[in-house]
């Protein structure tokens, strides 16, 4: 339960989050994702304050690679051939791209 004074604080992907990688596993479509569904949600049940948009570039050697794949859930129904695809792929950065959303109960 929220209190009256109380802050949420939510961290939501962009449209570029980790666009090397969708680009692989989407074929080149990477216009599937905005956050917009996710802020109008928050906006419905909260008053949003603020929101911080965040975006750099990140080097991967491919240990690190190798991790992100594995961890990210783009990555969690994928077929087995095709996760032995993108581990030989040759993506030395990764985009990071968040929003980062501060709200509170609605007045």
């Amino acid at each position: 339960v929220l209190r009256d004074r109380g802050i949420i604080i939510k961290v939501i992907p962009g449209s570029n989050y980790l666009i090397e990688l969708r680009d692989k596993l989407y074929d080149g479509d990477t216009s599937r994702y905005s956050n917009q569904q996710v802020i109008d949600h928050m906006s419905k049940k909260l008053s949003i304050k603020d929101i911080q948009n965040l975006s750099y570039s990140i080097k991967l050697d491919k240990d690190l690679f190798r991790h992100l794949i594995n961890m990210t859930p783009l990555t969690w129904g994928t077929t087995s051939d095709k996760l032995n695809d993108l581990y030989r792929e040759d993506i030395s950065s990764i985009t990071v791209d968040l929003s980062i959303v501060s709200a509170t109960k609605r007045d």
